[in-house]
């Protein structure tokens, strides 16, 4: 995926919130992707700024949780989004989780 859109991106890169489900990791080493895990704020959701210095040439893809796997509670995703826009990057929203 982030090979074939550029040439220059090396291994590819997703930035996920310390607090993303743990498939994630699996998922990263099934299709050769670092994942690169980001500490989250005090209340539990994605640190948007974290996130966004986290980002390399070699990012292609960020993720976020609504709602995230361990406390339950929404990330920023509209913000998370708009990093995303600006980068030219995937973004993956995870709603895996169920309340029931």
């Amino acid at each position: 995926m982030g090979r074939a859109k550029s040439p220059r991106v090396g291994t590819p890169e997703m930035v996920l919130p310390s607090t993303a489900h743990p498939a994630f990791d699996k998922a990263a080493h099934y299709f050769g992707v670092r994942a690169v895990h980001v500490p989250v704020g005090k209340d539990f959701r994605a640190d948007v700024r974290a996130m966004r210095k986290a980002i390399t040439r070699n990012t292609v893809l960020l993720v976020g949780s609504a709602p995230s796997y361990p406390q339950g509670v929404l990330d920023p995703i509209e913000e998370l989004a708009q990093v995303a826009s600006k980068r030219g990057l995937l973004l993956h929203v995870d709603a895996r989780v169920s309340a029931a």
